[in-house]
């Protein structure tokens, strides 16, 4: 898959906890309650089923690529996936904030 620059992560750095509670309580909403969860993210139940999903949702990162870039970036997800196969599957790790509150 092509590299992710430092600036692509910026949604995920835009709602952190801190943040979050400000952007909403200056457009009215009362304290909000932050809480942040994990789990594994199932991506398929082998690794050959995992890099069909994943493909289907990707492949047009592919895209522009040539031969040599794009057969590095199938080694390159196919060698991340067989690291992330276990008996359950393919799972990644994965979080996220849910943020609730009301109007004030």
């Amino acid at each position: 898959m092509p590299r992710r620059s430092a600036r692509d992560d910026r949604p995920v750095r835009a709602f952190r906890p801190g943040r979050a509670r400000r952007l909403l309580t200056e457009a009215g909403f009362c304290e909000p309650h932050v809480e942040g969860l994990a789990a594994p993210m199932h991506f398929g139940a082998d690794a050959d089923s995992a890099h069909r999903f994943v493909l289907g949702l990707l492949d047009w990162m592919l895209n522009g690529l040539d031969d040599t870039a794009r057969t590095r970036a199938m080694a390159d997800l196919r060698t991340s996936i067989q690291a992330h196969s276990c008996p359950e599957g393919v799972l990644y790790p994965s979080a996220t904030w849910l943020i609730t509150t009301v109007r004030d």
